[in-house]
């Protein structure tokens, strides 16, 4: 609503960190979290930049999160977990923790390769020379 006072984490209930702690090491997300805790997104925002303890709870939980998780992965890969859907399982994975989990890396490439400053003619005989060097 217009006019109130924004949410801080300094408002919010007792034993916060260990609501979030406790529902992260069970594989939940942030959005359930946040719920349970009763912050809104912007607060959350506002938490991970200005507020070290919540941002550092987050972070653990996180970490206890992705454990919980691959564990779950890791117990159906050798069968010890009935009904569980690999796909949704990988897709998981990736989303919630790309940093770690990832198909490809990138790599970006952000020198010169001495061939900015050349004309299109110069470029051309550049090309041309390389070609005939292959040749026998």
């Amino acid at each position: 609503m217009a006019g109130q006072p924004k949410k801080l984490v300094s408002s919010l209930k007792a034993g916060w960190q260990d609501i979030i702690l406790e529902l992260m090491a069970e594989g939940a997300s942030k959005a359930e979290v946040k719920v349970k805790i009763g912050v809104t997104n912007d607060v959350h925002t506002r938490g991970m930049m200005e507020g070290e303890e919540y941002s550092e709870t987050i972070k653990e939980g996180d970490r206890l999160c992705m454990a919980w998780w691959e564990e779950k992965a890791r117990k159906s890969a050798v069968g010890e977990l009935e009904g569980c859907n690999a796909t949704m399982m990988i897709f998981n994975l990736k989303n919630r923790f790309p940093d770690d989990w990832r198909d490809r890396t990138e790599t970006k490439h952000t020198g010169n390769v001495g061939f900015t400053d050349m004309t299109e003619d110069q470029l051309d005989a550049k090309l041309q020379a390389l070609l005939n060097a292959d040749q026998p």
